[in-house]
């Protein structure tokens, strides 16, 4: 296991040497250990690549050299004689010891969510994977941290991550709306980091036809991890939406 610094929200690399010999079919397990400060603190973008160092490189016919055409007579017999394709005698100039090189393929870039720290509010979810509204109603009105309301918009096409959209699912209450003044709240979550801290989202459609998100929590810096990669976070709770810019 590699494990990442989280002081700095910055640069930073690590590696891990494998010294096994992998065959064809086989497979590496690699894991990273990023602190939870870090997601917190930034926007994370995880670039992979894997380095295979002294792969044979075959010999090739680049360099081969054409010596001459030869009589019938002194044409060498082989498999091919029959069919007159092989015409010219070829030699091949490359010498020397077996040819290597670093082969380096670079992997998929991994965008990780600050929802990846986050799971069903235990609160909320303590009686069933439906929640309960009323546990709910009392957390909200009692978060000492909010963001200000963001307004979003439908789309046709989401690139969410799938990680993201199923803790969204499971931290999404099972309930049926509720008038609010000046709206109609349709959707409520509650979240949990794995160090305890609550978020409570809701999701509700003004009398003028404008959807918005609103959260509130009792910690100001997981707050802002959430506006951070906010198009992600509205995607993942919305499949069908965006935060408007």
């Amino acid at each position: 296991m590699t494990q990442v610094d989280g002081s700095q929200c910055s640069q930073a690399s690590a590696s891990s040497v494998s010294d096994v010999c992998v065959a064809e079919g086989d497979y590496l397990t690699w894991n990273v250990s990023i602190n939870s400060r870090v997601v917190r603190s930034c926007s994370l973008q995880l670039h992979a690549s894997l380095l295979y160092p002294d792969i044979p490189i075959e010999r090739s016919c680049v360099g081969a050299q054409v010596v001459g055409k030869l009589d019938d007579a002194q044409m060498p017999k082989t498999d091919a004689d029959e069919s007159g394709e092989d015409d010219f005698q070829v030699t091949d100039n490359q010498q020397g010891g077996v040819l290597a090189e670093d082969v380096r393929v670079d992997l998929s870039v991994l965008t990780i969510s600050p929802l990846h720290m986050f799971q069903p509010c235990p609160l909320v979810f303590f009686r069933d994977a439906l929640g309960d509204y009323e546990v709910f109603r009392f957390l909200w009105f009692r978060m000492s941290a909010e963001l200000k309301p963001i307004t979003v918009n439908r789309i046709e096409l989401n690139q969410s991550d799938r990680v993201s959209q199923k803790i969204a699912a499971m931290s999404q209450i099972s309930w049926s709306g509720e008038a609010i003044p000046g709206g109609f709240a349709e959707k409520a979550w509650a979240l949990s980091t794995l160090t305890g801290e609550r978020v409570l989202g809701i999701y509700a459609e003004a009398d003028s036809g404008e959807p918005a998100l609103f959260f509130r929590g009792d910690s100001d810096s997981v707050l802002q991890s959430l506006s951070l990669a906010l198009e992600t976070v509205v995607s993942s709770l919305l499949p069908d939406m965006l935060p408007l810019s």
